[in-house]
């Protein structure tokens, strides 16, 4: 398998490689989760001659009928290297390089974040915030679109939640009775997996990595209020009421004082 991973380098990131930088030697790296089935991702970090970074990172799976978990990472990372192309922070995600399926294996190719994950405090969690809240920014300059009730969210998120009609309309009512008039928000593509993990830092701009659940949810502040939650559960919706206003404001949600109770019940 590494013959065929430095073969396809050698002919599909040229652009990121001289002579010099061969031969190339290959790290696999396993995080807490990643490999544990057959179906889970496998990835390589690859280094040049001498090289004490790596400069790609190859994304495999175990067998090949397991291939849709790199198509799906892989589609969604350059859905977002289109979005962000001619936004002020391009480098935030990695870049899309090649895609190999040749019937028997599959492997993507993308370019390394550099950074280290963070220990998430108080000064790094507004770090990340408004980093986050930038990318989001962007997008909805990029892209306007028009302002959604979230009522209209709420009716989609309950129609993939598995639950029966009668369970659907008794959960909408209770959400109806958070707010009276509801919440009016863009649609913005969300990480869908915003979490320290997936967070690395380094020369003070925010990489974020692993591109599984790209575009789940359209509901802007998906992320943040998640990220929230696993900082400190007790503290979720004071971090929330401390950080989304300015956030809302950003992206051109309307969103009054009385709403917020209303977004966190559908966050959650």
């Amino acid at each position: 398998m590494i013959k065929i991973f430095e073969r396809v380098i050698r002919e599909r990131a040229t652009q990121y490689l001289k002579e010099g930088d061969f031969p190339l030697s290959f790290l696999k790296f396993s995080t807490v989760t990643s490999g544990k089935t057959l179906n889970d991702k496998v990835i390589f970090l690859v280094f040049k001659n001498n090289a004490g970074v790596p400069f790609l990172c190859l994304k495999t799976v175990r067998v090949y009928k397991a291939r849709d978990v790199i198509l799906k990472n892989y589609s969604n990372l350059k859905d977002l290297n289109a979005l962000m192309g001619e936004t002020p922070s391009p480098s935030m995600f990695a870049k899309a390089i090649h895609l190999h399926d040749d019937g028997e294996s599959i492997f993507s190719i993308e370019t390394v974040c550099p950074g280290r994950r963070p220990v998430l405090d108080k000064k790094s969690l507004g770090f990340v915030v408004a980093e986050y809240s930038g990318f989001q920014e962007d997008l909805a300059r990029r892209s306007p679109t028009q302002l959604f009730p979230g009522e209209q969210f709420a009716r989609e998120i309950l129609n993939d939640s598995g639950l029966g009609r009668s369970d659907q309309e008794e959960v909408l009512e209770f959400a109806d009775s958070l707010a009276v008039a509801k919440p009016m928000v863009p649609r913005i593509i969300q990480h869908g997996d915003l979490t320290e993990d997936n967070i690395l830092i380094g020369n003070g701009v925010l990489h974020i990595i692993d591109y599984d659940f790209v575009g789940i949810t359209t509901l802007p502040g998906f992320d943040l209020f998640g990220l929230f939650k696993r900082y400190d559960r007790s503290k979720t919706k004071e971090l929330f009421r401390e950080y989304m206003p300015a956030y809302f404001s950003r992206v051109g949600a309307e969103v009054g004082e009385s709403q917020y109770e209303y977004l966190s019940f559908l966050y959650y």
